[in-house]
């Protein structure tokens, strides 16, 4: 876990008190749900690279990736954010609105990263290829 990252983050967000960071628990839960849900290999530096055959890929190369991922998904959601920063766990993350974290992330330096609901049908990574790798989304 990048502290340096953690700290940037948490300083973003002093003006946002509507985002919370997950604690341990939260993190356990969600690492064991994607684990269930979706197969994902929590050993890997990548571990994206673990979905299933039923993943889709968005390559958005030079283009804005937190517009994409907007793009996907309804505006007003609430969200759960994961920073995986090409780690394996542990991994810090935080929770709120999709809009309002993603405007965060657009003011910290790059880091790999997945999104994911409360009820864990869907998720969405931002990679270091510039591209989105998601699954359980209804296109």
């Amino acid at each position: 876990m990048d502290k340096k990252l953690l700290c940037d983050f948490e300083s973003e967000l002093k003006t946002k008190p509507q985002i919370t960071k997950l604690d341990d628990s939260e993190l356990d839960i969600i690492q064991k749900n994607i684990n269930t849900e979706f197969k994902i290999d929590l050993n890997r530096t990548w571990c994206w690279e673990s979905l299933g055959d039923d993943h889709q890929v968005m390559n958005y190369g030079e283009e804005d990736g937190l517009e994409k991922i907007k793009g996907l998904l309804k505006k007003n959601l609430d969200i759960k954010i994961v920073v995986t920063d090409e780690d394996v766990p542990p991994w810090f993350g935080f929770k709120g609105s999709l809009v309002e974290l993603l405007d965060v992330i657009r003011e910290l330096r790059y880091f790999e990263f997945f999104i994911i609901d409360e009820t864990f049908t869907w998720i969405i990574f931002d990679t270091h290829h510039n591209s989105l790798v998601y699954a359980g989304l209804k296109s």
